[in-house]
């Protein structure tokens, strides 16, 4: 019985120290993941920032067009006839009513000087026959017909004097005459093209904006435009805008004015030009690049109190490598451009050791 009691007290004692080593292993992996998990919480992200500041911005748009004759207009034949007389040089100036072309008119000369004669004398006779009716010397019917001869004849003088007009082809307005399509002696039908006029001083240029911007361009507003292989800025000022909105392209067709003195502006020319709409104050730009979005809209993070903390934001337009922010921070905020796929709201972050957080603008 004793030996028994023995064993007994052996097992007791083999299940203790079992117990203890458990306790003592627990208490081990206990302690070593407590110290991961402070390892963890320790963890700061090093970011690159930017401090948000305002700035006077300015809106604008940019597109291309075409640079237009003030006026211009094909010259064409308006009778036919034998090119007696070519009055310009091909590339000059020429003066408002100045004859370029004199179309053969001998025919038409006698003819009106004939009825020029005519419309004397019966003239003379409706004044003789005009005192005789007041005295009931003649009839009535006697009368009217040398009134209507009258008529009748000065109808004709205007029709022959309308063909000696178009026998002269005159310059319509002020400008340089181009390259002559007809030669001297060449019999023309009407219709035929004789040369091209065009006014260049001023010149029309003449371009599309989008139906976003259509309300913001208006009569008077200022473009600047480039010609193509040239860096000079030339300036001109809108006058007219078509009163519809294209329904093809979603655009509107607008037509600016510059001056062209000394003719450095040449019709047909492609034109880029650059239209401000608005002046913003206190705009407030951020790096393009910290914007991101989800599926609740756009975002950027800001560090508060060495949290990165999101901020839902609404865009405006951008410049260069920035893009305005128009709700949702405030001038003075630090945004954060770096390492935005992993980051997380509430993550502690930290500007990385010697960076100054940018705050230039463009």
């Amino acid at each position: 019985m004793l030996k028994d009691y023995h064993w007994d007290l052996i097992a007791m004692c083999r299940l203790f120290l079992s117990f203890v080593a458990t306790l003592g292993l627990f208490a081990c992996k206990s302690d070593k993941t407590a110290s991961l998990n402070t390892g963890n919480t320790s963890s700061v992200t090093q970011v690159e920032t930017f401090v948000v500041q305002s700035q006077t911005l300015e809106n604008f748009i940019t597109t291309n067009g075409s640079i237009l004759p003030n006026e211009e207009v094909e010259l064409r034949s308006e009778r036919e006839g034998t090119i007696r007389r070519i009055n310009f040089e091909e590339g000059t100036r020429v003066r408002q009513g100045q004859i370029l072309v004199q179309i053969d008119d001998s025919e038409l000369q006698p003819h009106i000087r004939k009825l020029q004669a005519q419309l004397e004398t019966a003239q003379e006779e409706y004044s003789r026959k005009k005192q005789l009716i007041d005295i009931e010397g003649i009839s009535q019917e006697e009368f009217e017909a040398a009134e209507l001869k009258v008529t009748t004849l000065k109808s004709d003088i205007e029709l022959v004097e309308a063909q000696l007009r178009k026998s002269k082809i005159t310059a319509p307005f002020d400008g340089v005459i181009g390259l002559r399509k007809v030669s001297q002696g060449a019999f023309v039908s009407v219709g035929n093209d004789i040369a091209k006029l065009v006014q260049s001083d001023p010149v029309k240029i003449e371009f599309s904006v989008p139906e976003l911007h259509a309300g913001k361009v208006t009569v008077g507003t200022e473009v600047h435009f480039t010609l193509s292989g040239s860096d000079k800025i030339y300036q001109a000022t809108v006058f007219a805008t078509d009163p519809v909105i294209d329904p093809d392209t979603r655009s509107l067709r607008v037509r600016a004015k510059a001056d062209n003195k000394n003719g450095e502006l040449i019709p047909g020319s492609y034109a880029e030009l650059t239209i401000n709409l608005a002046q913003i104050e206190d705009g407030l730009l951020v790096p393009a690049l910290s914007v991101t979005q989800d599926i609740k809209g756009l975002k950027l993070f800001v560090i508060n109190d060495g949290v990165a903390v999101a901020k839902y934001v609404r865009t405006g337009i951008q410049k260069d490598e920035f893009v305005q922010v128009t709700d949702g921070v405030n001038e003075g905020d630090t945004v954060i451009t770096t390492s935005l796929l992993s980051m997380q709201e509430g993550m502690q972050v930290a500007a990385k050791p010697g960076q100054v957080s940018k705050t230039a603008m463009p």
